[in-house]
């Protein structure tokens, strides 16, 4: 009812023959009944002389080109009374205009938990949706990082990654051109730039591929291909080799044209490092298949499974 109010006297305002010009910013006083009027609805004579005088202003309204129909004057762009439907006031208005924000693009900026001056500083940098904003926000990215992560065309999952372990968007974009973030991580780790990352992937033909890749095929087809690697320590062998267990997977991550060629239930790899111990644990590892091991098992049978040469690892 208070914006139909407003909306109504402003209308009544903008008509009235008898007043002077209108399109002035001068404030016209509104006559006791309209004042009786406004304060039953709690509406100030500021407020709705405010809103004559911030359209005026606004959207520099010339009514002699819009011509004049009896004692009509000019209608109210629908904008503004979008903005009064919405609730805002015409001094919260004007911000929102100054950036080309509609009241319903406004109303959802705040409702998603945003004050107006918060929102304003995403504007600023370049966010229009409230809702991509939001989901940086909350994440713990400041504006100016998370439109810095935008500019490089990083997601924000990906960011959270590089952010995470201390790599900077610059170096991230370099490397997001040759390997994922946690295949670049091992390179990092290792001290290799992604130049360096560079001379070892174009090596292979396919690239680095997942662990899970090891056993989608015949494991003599594996042979040469780089993948990467995580696992615990099951049995060191030598001094540079040792039997690890990796990521396990079930017969359900196999499509039916898949072929495994060793039981997924034992999960086990030999790995083999070139001047190091067998470390307990690999956080993660860059490794390239030699093929087939013949592990013999406690019954007194063999078993092929996956020979690794380890590259890279932390």
């Amino acid at each position: 009812m208070r914006n139909i109010l407003i909306y109504s006297l402003f209308v009544s305002f903008l008509g009235c023959a008898s007043l002077t010009n209108p399109y002035t910013s001068n404030l016209v006083p509104v006559t006791e009944e309209q004042k009786k009027a406004l304060e039953k609805h709690n509406v100030s004579v500021e407020e709705y002389n405010g809103w004559k005088d911030f359209y005026l202003e606004q959207y520099n309204v010339n009514c002699e080109n819009k011509g004049v129909v009896g004692s009509a004057v000019c209608d109210i762009p629908e904008n503004i009374i979008d903005w009064i439907k919405n609730g805002f006031y015409f001094n919260e208005a004007k911000f929102w205009i100054k950036y080309n924000i509609n009241a319903y693009k406004a109303k959802l900026w705040l409702n998603t938990g945003f004050k107006g001056n918060e929102a304003f500083i995403w504007i600023e940098k370049g966010f229009n949706e409230p809702s991509e904003a939001k989901k940086w926000k909350d994440s713990n990215f400041s504006s100016s990082e998370a439109m810095t992560w935008c500019n490089n065309n990083i997601s924000l999952e990906k960011a959270l990654f590089y952010k995470q372990n201390s790599i900077s968007p610059t170096d991230a974009l370099s490397w997001s051109k040759i390997c994922n973030g946690k295949q670049a991580l091992v390179f990092i780790k290792n001290n290799l730039t992604p130049k360096d990352g560079y001379e070892i992937i174009k090596k292979y033909k396919y690239g680095i591929e997942n662990t899970k890749s090891l056993v989608f095929d015949d494991i003599e087809k594996t042979r040469g291909r780089c993948f990467t690697f995580s696992g615990n320590l099951l049995l060191q062998i030598s001094s540079h080799a040792g039997l690890y267990t990796g990521e396990k997977y079930s017969l359900d991550d196999f499509s039916s044209n898949s072929f495994c060629s060793y039981d997924l239930s034992k999960n086990l790899f030999y790995l083999q490092f070139e001047k190091n111990k067998p470390p307990v644990f690999i956080q993660s590892s860059i490794v390239e298949s030699l093929g087939s091991y013949k592990y013999r098992s406690n019954y007194g049978t063999y078993v092929d499974i996956p020979k690794l040469k380890v590259l890279l690892y932390y």
